[in-house]
C-alpha cells in the first residue's frame, strides 16, 4: 500500500520517495507522513529514489502558497537554486546525503577541499630595477660572457656538475654557444647569476615553487605496485587467476594522493567491460577476494538519491584506512579453500499426454 496522503502515524521516522511526482503539494504531503511530532523523536529520515528533492527543493524551505486556482505554489528558494543565484544541492561522496554545495555535509560533516588554480608563467630573466621601475640594460659584452663563464664554472665545481652544463647554460643566458676563447678563471657567483639560475628553476617547476628534479630521464610511466610479500602470501597463491587479475584492477584505483581507501568503487558492469568477462565470473571474483582476506566491503550498494545505482565500496587490506594501520586480513587465512555455491542443473521436464483413460464398470471393476 502507497500512503501519500491521510495517513497519521506520528511515530513515523523515517519515509521511502519510491514515485517521483510533479507537484510540490503531493510531495509535501508524502513527506509530511514523517513531519508529525512524537515523543522521543528528534528527526525524520527521507529516503529519495526519484529525485523529487532535486526538483522541488528541501523541507525546511519556505513554500509560497496561494488560493489563485490560477496559479501554482513555488519554492523562491528553490527557484535561486535554479537560477544560480545561491548554491545547488548536491549528493556528498562520503555519505550520500543531501547537502548543500560550499557547505559542510549535515549528516557527516565533510567538506571538500577546493583544487588549487594553475597559475600561469612565462619564461623571462631577472633584471636590475631603479627606484624609477626602469630596467637596467642587459650586458652582453665580452667581459660580461666571460665573467658568467667563470661564475658558471665555479658553481659547476661546487655541486660536481658536468662540463656540458656550463655549455647549455651559458647558451641560455646569452642564445649561442661560447666560442672559442681563452678558458675563463674561476669566479664566485654572484646575486645576477644565482638569481637567474633560480628564476629558471622555477619556470621548470611550473610556478609551483617545487625544483624539477635532476636526472628524471629514467623515471617510470605510471605503474600499479604489488608488494612482493603480498605475492608470496599462500592466500595468494591459491586465489584463481581472475580473482588476482580483479584485485589488480582495484589496486589501480587506490590513490595515494588522496588515500581513497575504503572508498576504492568498482562496479560489476565496469570490470565486466575492463576484464571482458562475464559478470557473473566478476561476481564470484569479488567473493573470492573477501574469502581469502584481501577485500572488505566498507558500505554496500545503494540506490543514489538520484535514482542511479551506487556500486560498493572496498577497503584493501594490504593498505592503510584514514589513520589506521593496514590489517592484512589475508596473512591470516586458515587454508580453507574457497568452494563457490554450485548451481543446479536445470532438467527439462516432459509432459506426456495419456492416450486412455482408466474407466470403471457398472460393476465397479475395471475393464481387462
Amino acid at each position: 500500500m502507497v500512503l501519500t496522503e491521510g495517513f497519521d502515524l506520528p511515530a513515523i521516522g523515517c519515509i521511502v520517495l519510491a514515485r517521483p511526482t510533479k507537484q510540490i503539494g503531493l510531495f509535501r504531503q508524502m513527506a509530511g507522513r514523517g513531519l508529525r511530532p512524537a515523543p522521543n523523536k528528534n528527526n525524520l529520515i527521507l529516503i529519495d529514489h526519484s529525485g523529487a528533492v532535486y526538483r522541488h527543493g528541501l523541507l525546511e524551505d519556505r513554500v509560497r502558497w496561494t488560493l489563485d486556482v490560477s496559479k501554482r505554489a513555488e519554492n523562491p528558494t528553490h527557484s535561486k537554486r535554479d537560477h544560480a543565484q545561491i548554491s545547488r544541492l548536491v549528493e556528498c561522496s562520503q555519505c550520500a546525503a543531501l547537502r548543500t554545495a560550499g557547505e559542510k555535509c549535515p549528516n557527516c560533516g565533510f567538506f571538500p577541499q577546493r583544487r588549487p588554480d594553475l597559475i600561469a608563467f612565462c619564461e623571462g630573466e631577472l633584471s636590475r630595477v631603479d627606484r624609477q621601475r626602469r630596467v637596467a640594460e642587459a650586458m652582453t659584452g665580452p667581459d660580461e660572457r666571460l665573467r658568467w663563464h667563470g661564475m658558471l664554472t665555479f658553481i659547476a665545481a661546487e655541486h660536481g656538475y658536468k662540463p656540458g652544463w656550463i655549455a647549455y647554460k651559458f647558451k641560455e643566458k646569452f642564445g649561442t654557444w661560447r666560442s672559442a676563447q681563452r678558458r675563463a678563471a674561476r669566479a664566485v657567483a654572484g646575486s645576477s647569476v644565482m638569481g637567474a639560475l633560480e628564476n629558471h628553476r622555477l619556470c621548470e617547476g611550473q610556478g609551483t615553487g617545487r625544483m624539477k628534479p635532476r636526472g628524471d630521464k629514467g623515471r617510470l610511466p605510471p605503474f600499479v605496485p604489488l608488494l612482493i610479500d603480498t605475492l608470496d602470501q599462500p592466500a595468494w597463491r591459491a586465489m584463481s587467476h581472475g580473482a588476482q587479475v580483479l584485485y589488480i584492477a582495484l589496486r589501480r584505483r587506490y590513490s595515494l594522493n588522496s588515500h581513497n581507501n575504503g572508498r576504492i568503487f568498482l562496479s560489476q558492469r565496469m570490470a565486466a567491460t575492463e576484464l571482458r568477462s562475464h559478470h557473473k565470473e566478476i561476481g564470484r571474483w569479488f567473493r573470492e577476494l573477501q574469502h581469502y582476506g584481501f577485500i572488505v566491503m566498507s558500505s554496500p550498494g545503494c540506490l543514489g538519491v538520484n535514482g542511479k545505482g551506487r556500486a560498493p565500496s572496498w577497503r584493501l587490506t594490504e593498505l592503510g584506512c584514514m589513520k589506521e594501520l593496514p590489517t592484512r586480513d589475508y596473512a591470516y587465512w586458515n587454508g580453507t579453500l574457497f568452494d563457490p555455491p554450485k548451481h543446479r542443473p536445470v532438467t527439462e521436464k516432459r509432459h506426456t499426454h495419456r492416450s486412455s483413460k482408466k474407466t470403471e464398470s457398472r460393476g465397479g471393476k475395471a475393464p481387462h
